[in-house]
């Protein structure tokens, strides 16, 4: 099982996660991707002032318990996320859930994304994960409930995701731009 002290010795022209051990490739991103990515931290962004709003690529340490950074077995890169407990930022990366993860799905990582990451960030208990399929413009957001993730809310490009953290508002149609 691969831990974060073997991952820092991998060469950096490639990017890395692993979630429970296993080293996964990360995939170049498309142009809609990216345009995609940007709008949401730029949402996000100016919406949340109360946290702090990070863009891929940063290392986020999911941790066990009494288990070290460096002995960390998942290391993830999300597309965007927030984080609100201002601790858990490093210089090199955030050790511990993020408040909210948002991963903009790609044919390549749909299934990542929808079985081991979500069950992961359920597992670390991240308040709120959004799959977002740019080629559907539409955003799959899951809240946790009592530990667990419940039944997700779709929304398209007409609607509005109001935010648990800032209690804001984000229009989907500007995610799409």
């Amino acid at each position: 099982m691969l831990r974060y002290k073997d991952y820092l010795q991998w060469d950096e022209k490639h990017r890395y996660e692993l979630i429970e051990g296993v080293p996964y490739l990360l995939a170049s991103p498309s142009v809609l991707h990216q345009r995609v990515v940007g709008n949401i931290y730029f949402a996000l962004k100016n919406s949340i002032k109360e946290c702090s709003v990070f863009v891929s690529p940063l290392d986020v340490l999911l941790v066990e318990n009494n288990e070290s950074a460096m002995d960390s077995k998942n290391v993830v890169q999300p597309d965007v996320f927030v984080v609100c407990d201002e601790s858990k930022i490093k210089e090199k990366y955030c050790i511990g859930a993020p408040d909210i993860i948002v991963e903009v799905v790609s044919p390549s990582t749909a299934s990542k994304d929808a079985i081991e990451k979500f069950n992961l960030y359920e597992k670390f208990k991240v308040k709120e994960y959004w799959m977002v399929r740019p080629e559907e413009k539409t955003v799959t957001v899951f809240r946790l409930e009592n530990d667990r993730y419940g039944r997700p809310d779709v929304y398209d490009e007409n609607g509005e995701i109001i935010l648990s953290t800032g209690n804001t508002k984000i229009e989907v149609k500007k995610i799409f731009e």
